[in-house]
């Protein structure tokens, strides 16, 4: 039985101002095109988590920083739209953070972002909120931040007993201080090679064709942290640390619109049922049905669903041996 008033997740946050344009084909090198849309919506790999747990009825606790612009206050406006806390928000003097992006008709993207305040977040401000982090059911990262406040806020996890999950994307190398303190790698295909044999030319065929050898290596060095990889229209791989072998969950089929934010709703789902002790099946279920139901839409924070737009059954999870490749990746 889940339980009728879940814990918070605390979410350590980032916010974008992000600009999209739509066209029906990304330009090459040089080259000048013609937009067919544009969309300009307060965004943020942190920002979309902390909106798609409160869409599926999961409180949150939101630590964010934010410029001294026009951003900034129409981030409030959602914040209070959203019915989010502002205690955590912090704002500072200088531009909040901006991106674009540039989606083809295929779905298939190009992103940029300026971090802005957000890299002014430091260890304080994790500190300052001490007493939230440890009343939550999990605490939730990504690499929009800069480490010394993630570092910060997992070691007071941590100490608390939280349960901890990062999102290291945008990819960076994941600093030892703040790895010792994970509980679960949220990761796409791509950083997970970066992880795992980061010596090599980051390409889809290489992790294809030795995904478990690459995992099995790091997984040895590095016990006690379950894997969640997610393959796009593969579905997912998920690897608790106490597993002999990961299972592969197959994906919802849709006609992919844009899949800029599937990641961000994919993260957001995952921890919404971690902090209502769903089962494995039901979360991983909710975590793709959610990532399927951006993929089939333009942008994000619109698109993000909420609990009512997710009803459906567990899928079946088929376990990979070791020398078995994943499937290939749809186009």
């Amino acid at each position: 039985m889940l339980p009728s008033s879940p814990r918070p997740v605390f979410v350590i946050g980032s916010f974008v101002m992000a600009c999209c344009w739509f066209a029906r084909r990304l330009p090459a090198r040089g080259e000048h095109l013609h937009a067919d849309g544009f969309l300009m919506e307060p965004g943020g790999k942190g920002l979309n988590v902390a909106v798609g747990l409160r869409r599926l009825g999961t409180p949150v606790h939101l630590l964010l920083g934010v410029g001294n612009d026009p951003a900034a206050d129409a981030l409030h406006r959602l914040l209070r739209n959203e019915r989010l806390p502002e205690a955590h928000v912090h704002r500072f003097a200088g531009a909040s953070g901006h991106g674009m992006g540039l989606i083809d008709d295929a779905g298939d993207n190009i992103i940029v972002v300026h971090p802005g305040a957000n890299h002014r977040l430091g260890a304080e401000h994790a500190h300052a909120a001490t007493a939230d982090i440890a009343a939550s059911a999990l605490v939730y990262g990504q690499f929009e931040v800069a480490d010394a406040v993630l570092a910060e806020a997992f070691r007071l996890a941590r100490q608390a007993g939280t349960p901890t999950v990062l999102n290291p994307s945008p990819w960076r190398p994941i600093a030892p201080e703040l790895l010792r303190h994970v509980d679960t790698l949220l990761l796409n295909e791509q950083e997970a090679l970066a992880l795992f044999s980061p010596e090599s030319k980051p390409s889809e065929s290489t992790l294809e064709q030795d995904w478990t050898a690459h995992a099995s290596r790091w997984r040895h060095a590095h016990p006690g942290i379950d894997l969640v990889i997610t393959l796009a229209a593969a579905g997912c791989m998920v690897w608790p640390h106490d597993a002999a072998a990961p299972s592969h969950h197959p994906a919802q089929a849709v006609e992919a619109v844009d899949t800029t934010g599937c990641g961000d709703a994919f993260a957001a789902a995952w921890c919404s049922g971690l902090a209502n002790q769903a089962s494995p099946d039901a979360t991983v279920t909710l975590a793709l049905a959610a990532g399927a139901w951006v993929a089939a839409r333009p942008g994000v924070l619109a698109a993000l669903p909420m609990a009512a737009d997710l009803r459906g059954g567990p899928a079946r999870p088929v376990t990979i041996s070791p020398e078995a490749p994943r499937a290939r990746r749809g186009s």
